[in-house]
């Protein structure tokens, strides 16, 4: 990285370096805001960077990716992993909260992590009912042999990368219309640039509002604790209040013994 390079000159050489950490440059989108006045640009940077896990964030479409929903299970003598089932397959409370897609409320840094010199390509990501949804399809299988391990999206590497150049596609958008709108000579954005230069990308925050922050709209997939028995009445609603934690491991596939389990579940 040239040290040459300041404000908006670095921004743009460092936003077209598909080798620069995607933080590294949101974190100088940040910085840029600040110089600009521009609160949106603030908000937009920093949700990015730190997540969109408060009940007041609305997560960016760009960041739900479609997924299906994968289980491992034991049925007699054999061990399957990775068995895809549908949201017919799940109890019925829990059709709401576990599709068949994913939403990352990870920050950048997170999810570039979680791909960085990745040998797997799929990564499995447990919603945080996970254990409890296993336990009742077991009770619920009607064959007596069927023990369901755990519940789970299973989501290529692509789908994650994808989400990362989303945003830094986003970002390219934001200097390209702040070069544009700013005459030769001129070395930083002021704040009416900035404002212009957001209304003509799609870069959303708060109530989906390119400008304004101050009305957040609440979204479902964020973070809560709660507890519950799960062979209790409490667990209904902690299903659908609980959000989804994400934990990536690598997933291995089993195909060999797949349809025993589907047949059993069924």
């Amino acid at each position: 990285m040239s040290t040459s390079r300041h404000g908006l000159a670095r921004l743009e050489h460092d936003v077209l370096d598909e080798s620069c950490s995607l933080a590294s440059v949101l974190r100088q989108v940040v910085a840029l805001g600040g110089r600009a006045r521009s609160g949106a640009l603030r908000a937009w940077a920093t949700q990015e960077l730190q997540g969109y896990r408060g009940d007041s964030q609305e997560l960016p479409d760009y960041r739900v990716v479609p997924a299906p929903i994968m289980i491992d299970a034991i049925s007699g003598f054999h061990q399957i992993k990775g068995q895809q089932i549908s949201t017919f397959d799940l109890p019925d409370f829990a059709r709401d909260i576990v599709k068949e897609e994913v939403a990352f409320v990870q920050g950048v840094g997170e999810l570039e992590a979680m791909i960085k010199d990745r040998q797997d390509p799929i990564i499995r990501l447990t919603p945080a009912m996970s254990a409890a949804l296993a336990q009742i399809m077991t009770q619920r299988a009607p064959d007596r042999r069927v023990q369901v391990e755990t519940v789970y999206w299973q989501v290529h590497v692509s789908a994650v990368q994808g989400v990362l150049d989303q945003i830094r596609t986003r970002l390219t958008q934001l200097v390209s219309e702040l070069i544009a709108a700013m005459p030769p000579g001129q070395q930083e954005p002021t704040p009416d640039q900035v404002s212009q230069a957001l209304q003509h990308i799609n870069i959303t925050v708060g109530d989906n509002s390119p400008v304004n922050v101050t009305a957040p709209s609440a979204v479902a997939h964020r973070d809560s604790t709660a507890t519950a028995n799960i062979n209790g009445p409490a667990l209904q609603p902690f299903l659908r209040r609980a959000a989804v934690l994400w934990t990536a491991v690598g997933a291995s596939v089993a195909a060999a013994a797949a349809v025993i389990v589907w047949i059993a579940l069924k």
